[in-house]
């Protein structure tokens, strides 16, 4: 009987010094079916790489990109309907920049500016996937303070 391979999943991080964020608001009506009216409120984050793994290190100091977005929907006949669960879709690591895509829940979307506004979030950390010609699968995300992550280094 042949041996199982055993699989190893690649996980990389990444490391980023939040340096400023710009909030938008889009609204309009649903192209299907008009009675329903959706929007979407986006953060986009914008910081510098501070650590990265071997592969990447070419990155740090490179300029980083986090967009994060909030949508709901409403209609008469349902009053909200927001997005259930978050949804984490890639890292890309190309032209001299890292960026990361994120759907959020409400609460923690609209918790974040003011957390990042008094210093209780410094940095974000990405942990990844393999990636494949630049982009990767975004596995997790982290929002702390620079002494938080000191903390969990140690």
């Amino acid at each position: 009987m042949p041996r199982r391979r055993r699989i190893e999943i690649e996980r990389n991080e990444l490391v980023a010094r939040i340096i400023s964020y710009n909030r938008s608001y889009y609204i309009s009506r649903n192209e299907i079916d008009y009675r329903k009216v959706g929007d979407e409120a986006i953060l986009e984050i914008a910081g510098t790489v501070e650590a990265i793994g071997k592969k990447h290190k070419k990155l740090i100091g490179a300029p980083f990109e986090a967009t994060l977005i909030c949508a709901c929907e409403y209609s008469a006949e349902q009053p909200l309907s927001a997005t259930a669960s978050p949804r984490l879709f890639g890292v890309t690591l190309k032209g001299g920049k890292a960026s990361i895509l994120v759907y959020l829940p409400m609460e923690p979307f609209w918790a974040l500016p003011s957390m990042i506004a008094s210093k209780e979030i410094t940095h974000i950390e990405a942990i990844y996937g393999k990636p494949h010609y630049g982009d990767a699968d975004l596995d997790s995300l982290h929002f702390a303070s620079s002494t938080k992550f000191d903390e969990i280094r140690q």
